[in-house]
């Protein structure tokens, strides 16, 4: 491996990313304020992620888990962020997802984009522990955001009730800890 052509590749990568920062997600960052970034929402994920580690019922790879949160939304530098519950063709999701997860990942060396389109797929598919648990947590955070401001922009459009239903009974499913947080989100305090 070319550590210099390497480095300039990830360099690159970095570059790109930096766009992360401005995709714009439905939730706001607090009450009559501006909307949450990808970025914001990942950080927040990856902090979820960390804290319920330790209320976790299943043996699972933090790190890895960590690394699927950290991924999981970047494809939306080129696809745009899509409403969680919201009344969209999956396979058009899918489709623009799986293109803009090529583009951005071939910008690293093989090794690397090998690894991150791996953790993509993982998140994608719920196929480990990690990222069933990671998937869980990314629902119930736009949730949790809600909670905290009592407004988001998904409030201007149709929610598949069925889709919301489902993703609600899968984390339950997934965690009895992630189901009580799921409930407790729901809450108005």
């Amino acid at each position: 491996m070319n550590k210099l052509h390497t480095s300039d590749q990830i360099y690159e990568f970095l570059k790109v990313i930096n766009d992360f920062k401005s995709i714009k997600r439905l939730s706001v960052i607090k009450s009559g304020g501006r909307r949450e970034s990808d970025a914001e929402h990942t950080w927040h994920l990856v902090m979820f992620v960390w804290m319920y580690s330790y209320l976790y019922e299943k043996k699972f790879d933090l790190l890895k888990s960590i690394k699927i949160a950290l991924v999981h939304d970047l494809v939306e530098i080129y696809s745009g962020d899509v409403y969680g519950v919201g009344a969209v063709d999956k396979n058009q999701k899918e489709n623009r997802e799986r293109k803009s997860a090529n583009k951005l990942f071939s910008l690293l060396p093989t090794s690397i984009s090998e690894e991150l389109i791996t953790l993509w797929e993982e998140y994608e598919e719920r196929v480990s522990e990690e990222s069933r648990f990671v998937w869980a947590l990314d629902k119930i955070a736009p949730r949790f955001q809600l909670s905290l401001t009592g407004k988001d922009e998904a409030d201007k459009l149709p929610i598949d009730i069925d889709k919301k239903n489902l993703q609600e009974k899968t984390i339950s499913q997934i965690s009895p800890v992630l189901g009580d947080l799921l409930l407790r989100t729901s809450k108005k305090d």
